[in-house]
């Protein structure tokens, strides 16, 4: 017969149910064995397990494995190639040069991936022709949630538009001016009278647009600097992804760099759409990929 003490002590423990690993997706298993768990240690806090189940239906057990999947087969079947982009109604062609990541060894289990930087030249953005583009997604995570959210914040862009580029947005202004870089200084002729000489002028942005403005006049014999503010500005329109984005531009070499960031690039994610992508990417072999979205 069993110790009466021993008999008090089973009966006032919990009773634990066994974990059992079925024969089933390792993601259905390991958002059912948190739901267990939660009901039997009511230690552990509600976010916690809310969040881990939430990664569960989207990584599964392992996310720092997803996640490799993901950049390894982008790595392998896009780089290097000439692509069209659909996110959406967004449509990017461009030619994909790198992606880089900086990852801490333990994130990615927990659903921080660390900062990602994607690099490519021979963009073509609503018709803009950009000759280079670097985007660095920065502290990408999973933000718990009804449907779990995909985090880039902030998201800093570089672009590099050539000197033709950006003489033909000039031209598109209608403005009877032409544009031209000449040792790295920016300026503008005008097209009735290319003779008279040129105005030297600096670009800056504004939310929707680029703002080009005479800072001097000058031909070989002189220079002019006084009363040129008053002059009327010419401006071209940026791209819709760039609007509000762009603080910095800088005239460097025989182009024009534009920078600048925002706050955060959020994305709703669920489990067919990561699935879907990466089934996409692992047997990518044309040229065309459409990013689903939820």
């Amino acid at each position: 017969m069993e110790p009466h003490g021993h008999a008090e002590r089973s009966a006032a423990q919990p009773a634990v149910r066994e974990l059992k690993v079925a024969q089933q997706d390792p993601r259905d298993w390991l958002r059912d064995s948190m739901a267990m768990w939660r009901d039997i240690v009511p230690g552990i806090a509600e976010p916690m397990t809310a969040g881990m189940i939430q990664m569960a239906d989207v990584f599964g057990v392992s996310p720092a494995k997803v996640f490799a999947e993901l950049v390894a087969a982008a790595r392998s079947d896009l780089v290097g190639k000439e692509l069209s982009v659909e996110v959406g109604s967004t449509r990017v062609d461009l030619v994909l040069d790198d992606i880089t990541t900086e990852v801490h060894s333990l994130g990615p289990a927990v659903g921080q991936f660390g900062d990602i930087t994607l690099s490519a030249h021979d963009v073509l953005l609503h018709g803009v022709r950009i000759a280079q583009a670097k985007v660095g997604l920065q502290n990408v995570h999973l933000r718990p949630g009804t449907p779990m959210v995909l985090v880039a914040a902030p998201v800093q862009v570089e672009v590099r538009l050539a000197e033709a580029v950006v003489a033909a947005l000039v031209s598109d202004a209608d403005v009877g001016v032409s544009f031209e870089i000449v040792d790295a200084k920016p300026r503008v002729r005008s097209l009735g009278r290319p003779a008279m000489g040129y105005l030297e002028v600096e670009l800056a942005p504004a939310v929707d647009h680029v703002m080009i403005s005479a800072v001097a006049a000058s031909n070989d014999r002189w220079r002019l600097e006084r009363g040129l503010r008053r002059l009327p500005s010419v401006r071209f329109d940026l791209p819709r992804e760039l609007r509000g984005v762009i603080k910095h531009i800088e005239v460097e070499g025989d182009g024009v760099v534009l920078r600048g960031n925002f706050d955060q690039l959020a994305e709703p994610v669920s489990r067919a759409q990561i699935d879907q992508v990466l089934r996409r990417l692992q047997t990518f072999t044309g040229d065309r990929l459409r990013i689903p979205r939820i």
